[in-house]
């Protein structure tokens, strides 16, 4: 096994996300606008209204999202590479991990490679499963904490989306 860093380990998490926001934001758009009728067909009715809405969404939208993301990320990291608090680290990391399974389940129900779903199959996954190896050793990690961490993520981040989804609707 090829022996990484714990200071590389951490901050391999907002290089790996950035890797997989780009394939998203490259193919995010055309993907949709493309599939837009396949997708509508396959998908429940609430996801419509979001995808419409990222069909017409210009670009610049995805990067500023994009942007606070990696910046969110990269201080989390700084703080963890710092204290050695490893629980929002953690958090951050599962939730990414977990993530890339909704490209894996949308690509399974459309039948289509989706975007996002190659960089999470060949770089988030392995990632995942090697910083959560490395987590498991140190005994400053809390999985209570760390599903806290998770519970306030996603209490958090969506919020932050549809506020960033209506910040772009009104630059438009």
């Amino acid at each position: 096994m090829v022996y990484i860093s714990e200071y590389t380990l951490l901050w391999l998490l907002p290089i790996i996300f950035m890797i997989h926001r780009f394939e998203e934001l490259i193919m995010m758009q055309e993907y949709v606008k493309d599939n837009f009728d396949d997708i509508v067909f396959k998908s429940p009715g609430k996801l419509i209204k979001r995808l419409r809405a990222i069909s017409v969404m210009p670009a610049n939208h995805y990067c500023a999202t994009a942007f606070v993301e990696f910046a969110t990320i990269s201080l989390i990291t700084f703080y963890t590479a710092e204290t050695r608090r490893y629980n929002l680290f953690g958090a951050v990391s599962v939730f990414l991990f977990l993530h890339t399974f909704i490209h894996l389940t949308a690509s399974i129900h459309l039948k289509k490679l989706t975007p996002g779903i190659i960089t999470g199959l060949a770089i988030v996954i392995p990632y995942g499963f090697k910083i959560f190896m490395f987590l498991t050793t140190k005994e400053t990690v809390n999985i209570g904490t760390i599903l806290l961490n998770i519970i306030f993520i996603l209490i958090v981040y969506p919020p932050f989306r549809n506020m960033m989804q209506m910040w772009g609707s009104k630059k438009r």
